[in-house]
């Protein structure tokens, strides 16, 4: 291989490495302030080398008994305009919408935090899009009180995590 050739690969293969990539894990649920909701927390974490500009997100929580939940549907609005450096997160932001929940409803579900989140990864392009699901186990949870449960019983649910 010629070796003006070098530089050319190298530095393709360097714009596709330095992108923005943006990861979401679990932060809890947590009661609403009228103390009758819940809302789900999440960290979004850009572990990229650029930053990630134009976030925004759709967000919601539901409840479920199934443990294999799939009802996903992305056609809302979505939110932000926000940008998050290489290696920050962003964890004070709000995403999922509150939902109301009676104890007695709680006995035998799962709490499903799900969304998606587009962003410009740093090059020209289309948007990317980070999908996320996170499933807390409601029956058998260490729960902080009444309903809320911590960030740690948050895991990834094998559906609904995706990325481009």
């Amino acid at each position: 291989m010629p070796l003006g050739t070098l530089p050319i690969t190298s530095s393709r293969t360097q714009g596709f490495w330095k992108r923005a990539y943006l990861s979401v894990k679990p932060h809890g649920i947590h009661l609403w302030s009228t103390q009758d909701r819940l809302v789900g927390h999440v960290i979004v974490h850009n572990f990229g080398r650029l930053p990630a500009r134009g976030v925004r997100w759709f967000a919601r929580i539901s409840l479920s008994e199934d443990n294999d939940w799939k009802g996903f549907s992305y056609d809302a609005e979505f939110v932000g305009n926000n940008v998050i450096p290489p290696g920050g997160r962003s964890d004070n932001v709000l995403l999922s919408t509150v939902i109301n929940m009676r104890d007695g409803q709680a006995k035998d579900c799962f709490l499903y935090v799900w969304g998606r989140i587009l962003y410009q990864d740093g090059f020209e392009g289309p948007e990317r899009r980070t999908d996320f699901c996170h499933r807390y186990n409601y029956r058998t949870a260490n729960r902080i009180g009444y309903c809320e449960l911590p960030a740690e019983e948050g895991r990834h649910h094998p559906h609904g995590n995706d990325a481009d």
